[in-house]
């Protein structure tokens, strides 16, 4: 798997599991009725602070600030069609999926064209030594 595709699904994976109060302030079917831009922006710091934990986010080989990430992904998300957005809220599946899709290649599409992604391996921490043969510890008789 190329970085760029680690770094789709990680934004798909990340955006899925967003708040849904922020996701319908953001689609303007929440208690407002209205887009809410501030709810973009928490979007947007939440999946950068995501992407931070498993790659490098670099410009020409230099580490890029998170607050110039933040505000590119959230022009991106704001710039989506409002049919978009309330797709996203859907009560239908398919609807949900097509447009959480959509958003995740734009934001991926605009990443990938301003800055250079390096996926970091997570460290294999393993399980431990085994225990079972230790004293005191087993099956009870």
């Amino acid at each position: 798997m190329t970085d760029h595709a680690k770094l789709s699904s990680f934004v798909a994976i990340h955006l899925a599991v967003i708040d849904q109060s922020t996701k319908r302030r953001f689609a303007g079917t929440g208690v407002s009725r209205r887009r809410e831009q501030d709810s973009a922006r928490s979007i947007a710091e939440e999946l950068v602070r995501h992407i931070r934990i498993n790659h490098r986010i670099e410009r020409a080989g230099t580490a890029v600030d998170d607050a110039e990430v933040v505000a590119l992904v959230e022009a991106e998300l704001w710039k989506l069609p409002e049919a978009v957005a309330k797709d996203l809220v859907a009560i239908d599946a398919n609807r949900k999926e097509f447009a959480r899709t959509a958003i995740v290649n734009a934001l991926v599409e605009a990443l990938t064209r301003s800055y250079e992604f390096t996926f970091l391996q997570p460290e294999y921490r393993g399980m431990g030594p085994s225990i079972y043969k230790a004293p005191n510890v087993g099956p009870r008789r």
